[in-house]
């Protein structure tokens, strides 16, 4: 199981139409890739002129301009090797897939969704450091299917609802237990971001989703929820 996203821009001229161009290869994915068994989750969302894909493999990676015939008409190129789509690093998981068995939805979830935030550079080292610290010192201590990514001073978290909370079946690679827990953990937190415009709406913790629909542009603390133009799961 070969878990990946990357992130892209998008062209002002099409920005009004990117959206309809991923949305209608659904069905060609679907029948192409998600019944063949060659991938098992595919999620892309879209904030402002940035794209972000979320794509988990089976038995070799996929990117999306094999997804999406023609999207680099859509695009910006990056100015270095990656050309459309950049790689993101992931940089802190819950869970960790021990075989694609494992990996398997039970049921599909309600809702997949994705948080973005705006680290401050120079304290990048440190928010990798304390993602580690706790990934290793308390594995499946979250959502199954939530993963960090980083490029750039973008984060990315995909997740999904309702979390899927299930014991590790790996064994963390540290003994200790150094990570700041509930309040203290958020205080630290708190200080490595670049603080989203007031105009975003906070986030309501009482929100019923499947009543009021996904939160897009709200955001809780220093993340910001964006809009999901495409699920394949």
């Amino acid at each position: 199981m070969i878990l990946k996203a990357y992130k892209a821009l998008v062209r002002p001229e099409k920005l009004d139409r990117v959206e309809n161009f991923i949305s209608s290869f659904k069905e060609e994915i679907q029948n192409k890739f998600k019944n063949t068994n060659k991938i098992s989750n595919l999620n892309v969302f879209f904030f402002e002129n940035q794209l972000f894909f979320y794509i988990e493999s089976i038995d070799c990676e996929i990117a999306p301009d094999i997804l999406f015939d023609g999207i680099d008409e859509y695009l910006c190129e990056w100015p270095d090797e990656n050309k459309f789509f950049r790689p993101m690093a992931c940089i802190f998981h819950y869970n960790e897939p021990q075989s694609n068995e494992h990996w398997e939805r039970k049921s599909k979830p309600t809702f997949c969704y994705a948080m973005i935030a705006k680290i401050i550079p120079d304290l990048m080292a440190r928010y990798i450091f304390y993602h580690y610290q706790y990934q290793e010192e308390y594995p499946g201590d979250g959502d199954k299917y939530g993963r960090i990514f980083l490029a750039d001073d973008m984060l990315f978290f995909y997740l999904e609802y309702p979390s899927v909370i299930e014991k590790a079946l790996h064994k963390g690679s540290l003994d200790s237990k150094n990570s700041p827990k509930g309040k203290e953990w958020q205080e630290i937190m708190d200080t490595h971001f670049i603080w989203w415009d007031e105009k975003y709406t906070p986030y309501n913790a009482g929100r019923k989703w499947i009543e009021e629909g996904y939160p897009v542009e709200h955001r809780s603390n220093q993340w910001l929820y964006i809009k999901n133009i495409l699920t394949i799961v």
